[in-house]
């Protein structure tokens, strides 16, 4: 049994299959059907950022809130392993990456709730990397993308300094070679603010899976700043960001403007 903030209780075998909203309370649950989840799975019932705070961390010490944030960050890691095994088929519900989105914020309300109590939170080098890399985004100058293996891959070069800013594509055996699109810019670095591309590894490779993959796909992104920053490369081999369909909606956001 699960108690909501606001009284309300939810049972996890209750066959519910959609999202709940109390507009008052301000609490959302993601409860879904047990009939459609593999037998013996947990069934995780997730609340708002707001509600995680008000229930589990009134009255905690600085102690036990240091605990739950190093507890987030494991479930987070953890989950990201999972989602980017090559050959992964998600069929929980919430999905990997919702969890993992939800949990992020989680861990915001964690770090509020430990600098409540007057400790200092210090974050560890990945965090620095990700909090740097989401400030650089509004100085992003160029993104090139290339998907496809050599010698003919698809190419995306996003210029963004430019109004309106542009995307110039090139597709192999294309007998009108590349083509220059416009797109809207904010929305765009809306998308990529979406991406948490600072959480990325560098290289995806399933060798870090023990598995072997002679056919597959390359990829690479490179991202150049005009503030001066270090540019950003990611690179893989068959293997992905958890959440790497979001590329796709980057590259449909200039084909919806044509």
């Amino acid at each position: 049994m699960l108690y909501a903030p606001s009284g309300m209780k939810v049972t996890t075998g209750s066959p519910l299959s959609s999202a709940m909203c109390l507009k008052n309370a301000e609490i959302w649950l993601i409860c879904y059907d047990i009939e459609n989840t593999r037998k013996g799975d947990e069934q995780p019932m997730m609340i708002s950022p707001e509600g995680y705070y008000e229930c589990d961390f009134k009255g905690k010490s600085a102690a036990e809130i240091k605990k739950e944030i190093e507890s987030l960050k494991q479930e987070i890691a953890q989950l990201k392993y999972e989602a980017e095994k090559p050959g992964f088929h998600d069929d929980r519900r919430p999905d990997h990456g919702t969890i993992i989105d939800m949990s992020r914020e989680y861990l915001k309300m964690a770090v509020k709730a430990l600098k409540d109590t007057g400790e200092e939170y210090i974050p560890d080098e990945s965090e620095k990397r990700s909090a740097a890399f989401d400030k650089n985004i509004p100085y992003i100058r160029t993104i090139h993308i290339q998907i496809g293996s050599f010698p003919t891959p698809c190419e995306y070069s996003f210029y963004l300094e430019e109004n309106p800013a542009y995307c110039v594509s090139t597709f192999p055996f294309d007998k009108e070679g590349s083509s220059k699109q416009p797109f809207d810019r904010e929305e765009f670095l809306n998308t990529v603010q979406e991406m948490h591309m600072g959480e990325w590894r560098e290289t995806y490779d399933p060798g870090r899976y023990g598995i072997i993959i002679l056919d597959g796909e390359s990829w690479e992104i490179e991202i150049e700043y005009s503030n001066g920053a270090r540019a950003e490369r990611f690179e893989g081999y068959a293997a992905y960001p958890y959440n790497f369909e979001l590329v796709q909606s980057l590259i449909e956001l200039v084909e919806e403007e044509e």
